[in-house]
């Protein structure tokens, strides 16, 4: 994992990072035939938050780095749900869902300087993410693990002020779970995975202070949960579904 903003030559720094943020969401569930069950669908604007981060980078050698990052985001806002009635067709409902999503990810790794402008990295590390779904008959759905992280950096330093970097990390979660409040169950969701790949730009305005902006695609492929007995002779599954989110940020990076 490499500090995006960062010098990519070797020294001493630790940033703090406030972004605002705004998710472009897009998920789906989908049946055993492949069949679309529901959507929820927002673009750029409707759901939107705040980034906050800690990151350093700490000297080894003239060519590496020892690199480290927390980061905790949040996201509320609607999105537009499509669906259908028991026993009905896709897109015979409309409605609209309140969303919470909050992240947060710990990742550790190691820097190399390959060129004057030019430094490579990977990284391990932890992560966790939340997502609570107000659906408009009452129920709220909540999708919750922690998961693993694995990934690879490059920074290229464009000009003396302009660092632009790219990102790709695999995800994979660790006992996720959906708790539905109507039924008052919670379901274990299938193995779950996904990756996120992102392309940042960091301008340096002082010594000590950096504009900084981002784009991030953020994807999770969700397996059938288990199968359970909610009473009065029924049962009840969640079924397979894909998040693609897509985030914006921009914010501020101080150095100190």
């Amino acid at each position: 994992m490499l500090i995006a903003g960062a010098c990519v030559s070797s020294a001493n720094a630790t940033e703090i990072v406030t972004k605002i943020t705004s998710v472009n969401f897009d998920y789906k569930e989908t049946g055993d035939s492949g069949q679309t069950l529901d959507t929820e669908k927002a673009s750029l604007g409707k759901i939107n938050g705040i980034e906050l981060g800690i990151r350093s980078s700490d000297y080894i050698s003239p060519k590496s780095d020892f690199v480290q990052s927390f980061t905790l985001s949040y996201n509320s806002g609607n999105t537009d749900y499509k669906g259908a009635y028991q026993g009905g067709n896709y897109g015979d409902l409309t409605t609209t869902t309140k969303n919470k999503l909050a992240k947060f990810s710990y990742k550790a790794g190691l820097k190399l300087k390959v060129a004057d402008s030019l430094a490579v990295g990977a990284n391990i590390g932890v992560g966790g993410r939340s997502w609570r779904r107000e659906l408009n008959d009452g129920n709220a759905e909540t999708y919750y693990w922690s998961n693993w992280i694995l990934g690879a950096r490059a920074d290229w330093e464009a000009m003396p002020k302009l660092t632009l970097s790219t990102t790709a990390d695999w995800q994979k979660a660790a006992n996720p779970k959906m708790h539905s409040s109507s039924e008052g169950q919670t379901f274990d969701l299938g193995d779950t995975n996904g990756y996120k790949v992102g392309i940042s730009a960091n301008y340096k305005l002082t010594n000590n202070l950096s504009l900084e902006g981002d784009v991030v695609y953020d994807y999770w492929k969700i397996n059938k949960s288990n199968v359970v007995d909610i009473g009065g002779g029924y049962v009840a599954w969640e079924p397979d579904s894909k998040t693609k989110n897509t985030y914006a940020k921009l914010g501020l990076v101080y150095k100190f």
